[in-house]
């Protein structure tokens, strides 16, 4: 899968989803590295919260933190018009769709 796409981004933690979790988005230096990480990307996929939270002691426990979380990035793409492909189901499922957009936007770019 790495050897299809060079440049991807996984909106699940980074400069974007740090600086909407933490409200840092009005920061002058986390709005730079927010516009240099989407414009670095050409794909962005936002994982649905169906997978099972794992309770490690690092990372907020809470669901719902989680779901807001994924709220707050969409409607922040959507505000800006950014273009994400949304992955849901199985892992296996979610894999198979990350590859096959890879794939097609591959294709696109010969």
């Amino acid at each position: 899968m790495f050897k299809i796409a060079k440049r991807y981004t996984f909106a699940d933690s980074g400069a974007i989803t740090y600086a909407i979790f933490f409200k840092h988005l009005d920061s002058p230096e986390m709005a730079e590295l927010v516009d240099k990480q989407l414009e670095e990307a050409e794909v962005i996929f936002v994982c649905d919260n169906e997978f099972e939270f794992v309770i490690d002691g690092i990372r907020e426990s809470d669901p719902e933190v989680y779901k807001n979380l994924q709220k707050d990035l969409i409607a922040f793409f959507k505000r800006r018009n950014i273009p994400f492909v949304m992955l849901s189901g199985s892992i296996e499922k979610s894999f198979r769709t990350v590859e096959e957009i890879l794939k097609k936007y591959e294709t696109k770019k010969k």
